[in-house]
């Protein structure tokens, strides 16, 4: 059996986010939970394969992406 990986990218050119603000999404500490529930709802599926990241800057815009790994035969 081998293992390969299933990624999504998703890019915009928003207006970007400051580091503590992209922290806070997958926290609490925000006024929503959004993020925080689709992670924890995907990390929930799939196990400790999955990663959801997103990367960000002030004017850049947003990257994000989910990760998860997949066994063929």
């Amino acid at each position: 059996m081998t293992m390969g990986f299933i990624s999504i990218w998703i890019e915009d050119n928003g207006c970007g986010m400051e580091k503590d603000a992209v922290d806070q999404l997958f926290s609490m500490q925000t006024s929503g939970y959004g993020m925080k529930n689709v992670n924890d709802r995907l990390r929930l599926l799939y196990g400790d394969n999955y990663m959801l990241t997103i990367d960000s800057e002030p004017d850049r815009g947003d990257d994000g992406v989910c990760q998860n790994s997949r066994r063929r035969l």
